[in-house]
């Protein structure tokens, strides 16, 4: 059996021959003398065997052998004459350079005997062998760790294997992270020793990620609750139509926050998701859709986004009914679209005694006629059973504008006789050319009249509104500035103020709803102080939520007392625009002394506002 230079045998170890060097010595043992006397005593012969060791081969170099033995001296006779024993013979060394001879043994006193033959030189050192796997890196090898087993960074044939680096002796080999190899204990390898992009500077998998392939492309766990790279959401699931999508994005109409994240929808961005039943792209309310995005009583919503619109017939007056009676039959004074229907007129009605065979008004109400020709004059009974501020207007057949129609009105007292006609002085008091009057009637029987303006031409169709608006008291000094103005509750209201000399100012609050408005207002008298004979002196102010004045007006109303007015669809005056087509939100109304500094005289007076 082949045994090592340990005397070991190789049974798993990977021989490789290498150049030999040495050769061995000789030696020999000198031969013994004779005896002197009688028969020589044998000489004893003594031969030590010739050992050669190897050096280490240094790197690059063969080793030498050792030198032989040298001989062993011959032994000394005693007595008779024996020959001297031959010197022994020099065993040559293994491996290495050769021995030298071994000197020739002495001669034994007395004796004859030869000295005995220098011994053999030992036979030259063999062809030294490298091993792989004795963890020694000899010169083919560039890595020895002991083993003959691949895949821990050094082959079976001692050579680095790819993805490793190794060092020392036996060899240490380690992953080189970062090379796009995977290798040994790494989890992943991307190409790159950077962390934060799925596999760590260690090649360590980062949390969140999965890494797969060579090198390994890296990605974030959608549904595992961890808000990783360019993942918009991780709700800890990969369900969709809860805010976080499979994919992990947030989905359409919902923000997420949070790890794990938590999503919720967005009211207000015109999307309507989750538990939204509707949203109309804002947040503001009494527009058919909430703040919180849940539908308003009295609307229908849909789409996206959302477009709401009134109920018409379930009694509750909303945005663009003009009426809702509660139903959506027609004939009955409200149309099944919540528009009003007007009464029609009934001829012949141009004198008192006719006026009550038609429509008789007793507050509120519309009715729809006709002038046929020059000079016609229609008149309708109302009836008063209480003191009231009555506002009378004619429109054209839409009665919500003026178009193409040119009228005047007359109020009658229970005799017939006149007490205010609407052009006096140029005041038609209504929009366009149409006529308009806001008076306070004590308790009795009127007639109303209307007519052709100049009086030569029909007027194919009109219609007269009546208005009685709702009482709200008084003013509530004090009320000078905003943070202190009297409250209107309400858009179709009458309140009473007075004002005293001094620079006083009263201001009103309004609020016009949600969906928007358009405002009429007016001064008119509250006590002995006329607008016609200019005691009542008034300048009336529409301002925003901040203070600034959108429309002011001195002397549109009768006579010296103001009026403002946005309403209707026909153009209105540039100083009335700033009251046409308000937003949803507070307004202030301000009533003050056309000339404060001229130290104008007290009045009591009364503002009318309609809001439509």
């Amino acid at each position: 059996m082949l045994q090592t230079r340990w005397n070991k045998p190789l049974t798993a170890l990977a021989l490789m021959v290498l150049p030999a060097c040495g050769g061995g010595g000789s030696g020999g043992g000198g031969g013994g003398t004779g005896g002197l006397d009688g028969s020589g005593g044998a000489a004893s012969s003594s031969s030590t065997r010739a050992t050669g060791s190897s050096a280490t081969a240094s790197t690059g170099g063969a080793t030498s052998g050792g030198d032989g033995g040298n001989g062993g001296d011959g032994g000394n006779g005693r007595g008779g004459s024996g020959d001297g024993g031959n010197g022994g013979n020099g065993g040559g060394g293994n491996g290495g350079d050769g021995g030298d001879g071994g000197n020739g043994g002495d001669g034994g006193d007395g004796g004859d005997g030869d000295g005995g033959q220098g011994g053999t030189g030992g036979q030259g050192g063999g062809p030294m062998l490298a091993v792989c796997g004795n963890g020694e890196v000899d010169p083919a090898e560039t890595c020895d760790d002991g083993g003959v087993v691949a895949g821990d960074g050094c082959s079976e044939a001692c050579a680095i294997e790819p993805g490793y680096v190794c060092s020392r002796a036996p060899s240490i080999c380690s992953t080189i992270c970062g090379d796009g190899l995977l290798r040994g204990a790494e989890s992943c390898d991307d190409g790159n020793p950077r962390s934060n992009d799925g596999c760590s500077a260690v090649c360590v998998l980062e949390a969140g990620y999965a890494c797969a392939g060579e090198p390994s492309a890296c990605g974030p766990v959608c549904g595992d609750g961890l808000l990783i790279g360019t993942e918009g959401c991780d709700d800890g699931n990969a369900a969709d139509a809860d805010g976080c999508s499979a994919d992990c994005e947030a989905e359409n109409g919902h923000a997420c926050t949070g790890e794990p994240s938590t999503c919720a929808t967005v009211c207000g961005d015109a999307v309507p998701a989750g538990p939204e039943r509707c949203d109309d792209g804002d947040t503001a309310g009494g527009d058919g859709c909430d703040a919180a995005c849940a539908v308003e009583d009295g609307f229908l919503c849909a789409g996206e986004p959302s477009a709401c619109a009134p109920v018409c017939g379930d009694g509750l007056l909303r945005a663009a009914e003009r009426c809702d009676d509660g139903n959506t039959e027609g004939g009955d004074g409200c149309s099944s679209t919540c528009a009003r229907e007007p009464a029609a007129e009934v001829e012949p009605n141009d004198a008192p005694g006719d006026a009550g065979s038609g429509p008789v008004l007793r507050g509120d109400g519309l009715i729809g006629g006709a002038i046929s020709a020059a000079g016609d004059l229609d008149l309708f009974r109302l009836d008063l059973a209480a003191a009231s501020v009555v506002r009378l207007e004619t429109f054209d057949a839409s009665a919500e504008s003026c178009e193409e129609i040119d009228t005047t009105l007359r109020l009658l007292d229970e005799l017939g006789d006149p007490i205010y006609v609407s052009d006096e002085a140029g005041d038609l008091g209504g929009i366009g050319e149409c006529a308009a009057l806001v008076v306070h009637l004590p308790a009795s029987t009127y007639y109303v009249g209307v007519e052709e303006a100049v009086g030569d031409a029909a007027i194919a169709a009109y219609t007269l509104e009546v208005h009685v608006p709702v009482d709200a008291g008084g003013e509530a000094e004090p009320n000078d500035e905003r943070a202190t103005a009297t409250p209107l509750p309400g858009g179709n209201v009458v309140v009473s103020g007075a004002h005293r000399p001094g620079g006083d100012v009263d201001v009103y609050a309004i609020e016009v709803p949600p969906w928007g408005a358009s405002l009429r207002a007016e001064v008119i008298e509250a006590g002995a102080e006329a607008c016609g004979s200019g005691q009542l002196d008034s300048v009336l102010s529409l301002l925003d939520g901040r203070g600034v004045a959108l429309a002011t007006d001195d002397d549109d109303g009768r006579g010296a007392c103001s009026l403002l007015d946005g309403t209707g669809r026909s153009p209105v005056s540039p100083a009335d625009a700033g009251a046409r087509g308000l937003a949803g939100g507070t307004y202030y109304l301000e009533v003050r002394a056309s000339d404060p500094s001229a130290g104008a005289a007290p009045f009591d007076y009364r503002l009318v506002v309609t809001l439509r």
